[in-house]
């Protein structure tokens, strides 16, 4: 009798977990990184098919308008932006595209709109691990910094704790660190600003990859 008992438990407990996990798999699809990280249509700095430096403004367009969880909110003189939403109508995300003078898209970027946080051992689970970081921007003892894949055309956006003291800024970047954006740019320009990614001056600073750990 007993074990009869503890066959039906290990059958619940089993059948629990199977609907967590499919719960968890759906709720994945409506996030802004599905579509990058789980089930990707193409390899960065593609996605969906846009490739940065190739797909005009009007073929990116055309793409975003089929994509059932899409709706596009801006058209505008420098690109497009649209929400990621789900299956409630909620958003769950965002993206943008930003186009050069002759209508070719520049760059194209997602992010962050649900619960559903992306971590950085999971971008690096799926695209081995990057090569460059920077620590940019800090303020009010947070630093909003930017982890590079130059070879996939491919840009992290993080925010980490500022560990550093007066004028000398560092994050500690860890596998459980939040990847807040992704920022996708053409790997055929051959300047030295990253495909145009850095025209801002935003990154003057790099330094190596060199594992989880303390930056700069």
């Amino acid at each position: 009798m007993k074990k009869n008992i503890f066959v039906l438990i290990a059958v619940f407990l089993l059948l629990v977990m199977s609907s967590c996990a499919a719960s968890s798999m759906s709720n994945s699809r409506q996030t802004w990184w599905y579509s990058w990280i789980v089930q990707p249509a193409c390899s960065p700095p593609c996605w969906e098919n846009i490739i940065p430096g190739e797909t005009t403004i009007e073929e990116a367009i055309g793409v975003l308008s089929k994509l059932p969880n899409v709706e596009i909110t801006n058209n505008g003189e420098y690109g497009t932006s649209w929400i990621f939403k789900d299956k409630g109508a909620v958003q769950v995300g965002s993206g943008d595209i930003q186009m050069n003078q002759d209508g070719i898209v520049k760059f194209l970027s997602l992010g962050n709109a649900t619960e559903y946080e992306l971590t950085l051992i999971q971008v690096i689970e799926k695209y081995a691990e990057p090569s460059l970081v920077s620590p940019y921007y800090c303020r009010e003892g947070l630093c909003d910094a930017i982890i590079i894949y130059p070879e996939l055309g491919m840009a992290l956006r993080i925010f980490a704790e500022d560990t550093g003291e007066g004028d000398r800024h560092s994050i500690y970047v860890a596998s459980d660190t939040v990847v807040k954006y992704v920022v996708f740019f053409s790997t055929n320009s051959k300047d030295k600003n990253l495909g145009g990614f850095v025209d801002n001056g935003l990154f003057e600073d790099f330094v190596s990859w060199k594992g989880y750990g303390v930056y700069p």
